[in-house]
Parts: C-alpha cells; sequence; structure tokens
C-alpha cells in the first residue's frame, strides 16, 4: 500500500487542510507562500499529491504548526489505524 493511501497519511493532510482553513488562508494564498501554483496545495489536499517530508515541514511551519502537535497527530492515527485494521480483520 501506497502511503498516501495510509489513514495516518490521510489524517496528516486532514489537520494541514484544517489549520490553513483556520488560520484564514485559502489554497492560492498558501500557494504563494510556498512559491507553488493553487493546485499543487489542491492535489495536496486531496491526496493526489504526496508531500515529502520536507515540504510537510516548510508547510507546517508557514502555517504556524508546532511539529510536536504534528506527531502527536500521527500517534494518534497511527493508533486509529491499528485499531481499525484489527476490527476489519476479526
Amino acid at each position: 500500500m501506497k502511503s498516501i493511501n495510509k489513514v495516518e497519511y490521510r489524517f496528516l493532510i486532514k489537520f494541514l487542510t484544517t489549520q490553513r482553513q483556520l488560520k484564514g488562508l485559502t489554497q492560492n494564498q498558501l500557494s504563494m507562500l510556498v512559491g507553488k501554483p493553487q493546485s499543487f496545495i489542491s492535489k495536496v489536499e486531496s491526496c493526489e499529491r504526496r508531500l515529502d517530508v520536507i515540504e510537510y515541514l516548510e508547510i507546517c511551519f508557514l502555517l504556524n504548526v508546532e511539529f510536536s502537535i504534528v506527531m502527536n497527530i500521527l500517534k494518534e492515527a497511527s493508533l486509529y489505524g491499528h485499531k481499525k485494521s484489527h476490527k476489519s480483520s476479526n
């Protein structure tokens, strides 16, 4: 399974999308900060394009999101994914 399809990755992207919206930024505004076209942000948020670690950290920085929060989100998503996979295998 590609990482882009994993529950944990989707949680992280949903988290970033929510943070962007809470900051009152449009996809276009964030894309200008990142220096990429708006379609880049759109594809990332719809999980059509995978972010690498450096891109993810850059967006976190631009959204003023602490990395420790991101790691806690990942931990929760991972636990959720494991619980979900155990239920479906029973």
